[in-house]
């Protein structure tokens, strides 16, 4: 999670080696991060996604604002 361009939290690694949903050709994964660690404001989260067999990496993010 980045607050402008500061990392304000990191959760430890995920480490998926199957497809939880062959169908949509997915690794499912979900985390959960204490609210009180976040001060009011808007926040980036970045998801690094990295496939080491195909050599390929995405980083996603979304908005977050906590009020």
């Amino acid at each position: 999670f980045y607050r402008g361009k500061v990392k304000v939290m990191e959760t430890p690694v995920v480490v998926r080696s199957v497809l939880d949903a062959p169908d949509r050709k997915a690794a499912l994964f979900q985390f959960e991060v204490d609210a009180k660690d976040f001060q009011p404001g808007l926040y980036t989260c970045q998801v690094n996604v990295i496939d080491a067999a195909a050599g390929k990496f995405v980083f996603p993010r979304l908005a977050m604002l906590v009020r």
